[in-house]
């Protein structure tokens, strides 16, 4: 039996050789938390990953309130032209990325300040199992982080 010195090890070799623990892979499902909780209902009942045509991906944390279906929030982003690098950021304000939500009160986000979502695995192939992160600050200095962890849909 190998010690816990030995899984120490592995787990500082994998952190330097990748640049730092971001580049961690993300192992906590489906998790949406922040600052803007303190004023908006953040509950979900599922997550969704679609890819577009144009190349857009979109996570959508959803729910059913009231018999209707709500988007909690939906993060946008247009991938890289060199594609998905896994454990790599992709900024949101200089690739098209937007943070809104749809629900029956019609409140939204405040405009996004800055923000990055990464790709630990999947988002290429229609059913790939897709997992990643997201964090976003909104011009009032309110956060927004999620973890997502669902196969992705290719929309045609």
């Amino acid at each position: 039996m190998m010690g816990r010195g030995w899984w120490r090890a592995l787990v500082l070799a994998a952190v330097t050789a990748c640049g730092g623990p971001q580049c961690l892979p993300s192992f906590l499902g489906n998790t949406l938390e922040g600052s803007v909780g303190s004023q908006q209902d953040l509950q979900f009942d599922e997550v969704e990953i679609r890819r577009f045509p144009g190349g857009e991906i979109q996570v959508r944390y959803k729910r059913t309130s009231g018999g209707n279906n709500e988007i909690v929030a939906q993060v946008t982003v247009q991938v890289p032209s060199e594609g998905i690098t896994y454990g790599r950021d992709i900024d949101l304000t200089t690739h098209n990325g937007s943070v809104t939500r749809v629900i029956q009160d019609g409140t939204d986000y405040p405009p996004l300040k800055s923000g990055s979502i990464r790709f630990d695995s999947g988002g290429v192939n229609d059913g790939d199992a897709t997992r990643g992160r997201f964090a976003a600050t909104f011009d009032n200095d309110r956060t927004l982080n999620g973890t997502f962890d669902a196969k992705l849909q290719v929309v045609q």
